[in-house]
């Protein structure tokens, strides 16, 4: 079960969007609900929940900058009688969200993500990137910053090998994929053109930020 913050005033909002996340089946708890943003502050913190619903109508709906800082899935909604909130775009990232409390779920994900950037799976370091990222992921915090004493041990760990090999064996995936990528695939993911490989860290920051 995924948890969700709600932000809306509306009642009717909010029973038409739980209707919906019924309909579907998705697996996600709206474990809280705040009727503007004067009263988040004291969540943000708050490791219970992965996604924000937010109802298009409070003001200042479209500030929402801080919750990328803490790597909440804000999910923006508007609501109409008799007529559905969720997208059909939305519900597909819904899906998606809704297995985040299941890690080999967490992996498939990610290492589709990473074929499609031109990973192979054949290697040992693109296995290490994957639950790298998986253990990111399933953290619900999704920090990044670190790797080398909290995540990469675990990998290590899991493998029985030593933190030094984890990261030589990504790194050399990553150049394996770069030399065999199309390049412009490569760069439509990043969303930046790239020059030179990028680094296992930005590798993991993006797919992290687009899962």
């Amino acid at each position: 079960m995924v948890n969700a913050l709600v932000i809306s005033n509306n009642i009717d909002f909010i029973q038409a969007l739980l209707n919906e996340l019924n309909s579907n089946n998705l697996d996600i708890k709206i474990s809280n609900i705040i009727t503007n943003y004067s009263n988040i502050m004291g969540l943000l913190n708050s490791s219970d929940f992965r996604i924000v619903f937010v109802d298009s109508s409070i003001p200042d709906a479209s500030n929402s900058s801080f919750f990328k800082l803490y790597k909440k899935k804000i999910i923006f909604l508007s609501y109409v009688a008799n007529k559905k909130m969720i997208s059909p775009r939305n519900l597909k990232i819904l899906e998606r969200l809704a297995l985040y409390n299941d890690l080999p779920s967490i992996r498939a994900l990610v290492l589709n993500e990473l074929t499609t950037i031109g990973y192979n799976l054949k290697y040992k370091g693109t296995n290490y990137l994957a639950d790298t990222i998986s253990y990111i992921l399933f953290s619900q915090t999704r920090i990044v910053d670190s790797l080398q004493t909290k995540v990469y041990p675990l990998v290590a760990k899991k493998y029985g090998k030593s933190v030094n090999n984890i990261k030589s064996s990504m790194t050399k995936c990553t150049e394996t994929m770069y030399c065999e990528c199309d390049i412009h695939i490569l760069q439509e993911y990043f969303g930046f053109y790239i020059e030179n490989r990028p680094t296992v860290k930005q590798v993991i920051c993006t797919v992290v930020d687009k899962l």
